[in-house]
């Protein structure tokens, strides 16, 4: 008994020892530490043209914003800025809001992020393929990552996907969209397929009460002229030190997005991604031809 007692009280001892020892020798996970935006200086930019997050009013001065303007450097860095944004009241404010391919109105102009393939099909030249227009070819616009259209519409030309290099922008007007999206595109019909999570953008006036602290948005600002800024009851200097920016174009967006569906829409100047080496050219091996 005495040994087995003995037993238990050493397999307990070590027992504990492990328990225990990685607990305080083990040192807690260093947190990376997240770059802080800076105040521009007075030589800083005459203007913006990009991504940012709107903050609170300024109180004192009215239509004015606190507002942090990201972009990226010649090395492809991004920094972000922190200035005062002044929206009149007369101007409009644009959102762009997730619609249905079936919203899509017949003959608008639409901007497609996707890739141009043409088939030949089977049967003679009397086929008709699923991008429609006789004389055997099936003409598509696939593996579509994003649609946008509206008011105003400006897209980075020069973005190149760092899966697909056929992925590009396609300027197409909708001829069909209650049964799948059909559009006419380079004096041909052509069927359009997206991913299942590429989302449909409609860009168009919303209402002024959705500028509200902390949303995310693409704005366009010239530096104004003189600063005007009044000190207010709370004597909050530091707002006055930053440079003031009269607002342009300003649309609210799904930040949620940034990362996916603008990724094609924002050129790296204006916060979008890094440009990416172009890749190899992907083909289709479901069906027979080449991709156009």
């Amino acid at each position: 008994m005495r040994a087995i007692g003995s037993l238990c009280v050493v397999v307990g001892f070590i027992l504990g020892a492990v328990l225990f020892v990685p607990v305080f020798s083990a040192a807690p996970p260093k947190k990376e530490a997240a770059s802080k935006p800076k105040v521009a200086s007075a030589d800083g930019p005459k203007e913006l043209d990009g991504l940012g997050k709107l903050g609170s009013a300024i109180k004192g001065e009215e239509g004015v914003y606190e507002y942090t303007a990201t972009s990226r450097d010649e090395k492809g860095r991004p920094k972000q800025e922190k200035v005062r944004l002044e929206i009149p009241a007369d101007l409009e404010i644009h959102l762009d809001q997730k619609v249905r391919i079936e919203d899509l109105p017949v003959n608008e102009t639409i901007y497609i992020l996707g890739r141009e393939a043409t088939f030949d099909v089977r049967g003679g030249s009397s086929g008709v393929g699923l991008g429609g227009s006789s004389g055997g070819k099936d003409r598509r616009i696939q593996n579509g990552q994003v649609i946008l259209y509206g008011d105003p519409i400006e897209v980075n030309e020069s973005y190149v996907d760092a899966k697909d290099a056929t992925i590009g922008w396609c300027k197409a007007d909708v001829t069909r969209s209650n049964s799948g999206l059909w559009v006419q595109y380079k004096n041909d019909t052509y069927r359009v397929m997206t991913e299942p999570s590429a989302p449909i953008l409609k860009r168009a006036k919303c209402d002024r009460k959705l500028l509200k602290s902390g949303v995310t948005a693409i704005v366009k600002a010239e530096r104004a002229k003189s600063d005007g800024a009044s000190d207010d009851e709370s004597g909050k200097k530091a707002a006055a030190q930053k440079p003031k920016f009269n607002c342009k174009q300003i649309i609210i967006i799904d930040p949620r997005l940034v990362g996916t569906a603008y990724a094609g829409i924002l050129t790296p100047a204006q916060g979008g991604p890094p440009e990416a080496k172009p890749a190899p050219s992907r083909k289709d091996p479901a069906k027979k031809g080449s991709a156009k």
